[in-house]
């Protein structure tokens, strides 16, 4: 008996650390080497809201990596931004376009607008590493 709840608590262990992916997130172009790179990772109801998952990393580098762990495999849209002056929001301009670079998920050229979950979205479904470059507002 006691064999059997062992095999038991060791097959839910497994199973909760199969279930959790690690997305490896490399930002690029990085042209001022100031502020934090500002990391948000949203499942499709909390898109631009709540964060499943998020992380920070020194703007240092022309290029900088971070890692996070989502709670299990899924579609998720990642947004990025480089906050250049520390006050830990995007900054716009008096028509909201923004101040300060950023990025998206499956977004490969400047942005009109916030893209829509469904085109920045990304299948996750085993441990990913992700590259997202930077956009300037060309205002």
């Amino acid at each position: 008996m006691k064999k059997m709840i062992l095999a038991c608590l060791c097959m839910l262990l497994c199973t909760s650390t199969i279930s959790a992916q690690k997305l490896t997130i490399t930002v690029k172009n990085i042209t001022e080497h100031a502020g934090t790179i500002r990391i948000g990772v949203y499942d499709e109801q909390n898109y631009m809201k709540t964060t499943t998952a998020s992380a920070e990393v020194k703007a240092n580098a022309n290029e900088v990596t971070a890692t996070v762990t989502l709670p299990h495999s899924g579609k998720y849209a990642v947004a990025i931004f480089q906050d250049k002056n520390g006050n830990e929001k995007l900054d716009t301009n008096f028509m909201g376009i923004p101040n300060e670079p950023f990025g998206f998920s499956n977004i490969k050229s400047y942005p009109m607008g916030t893209p829509k979950f469904k085109n920045t979205a990304i299948d996750i479904d085993k441990d990913m590493k992700l590259v997202i470059p930077l956009y300037d507002s060309p205002f």
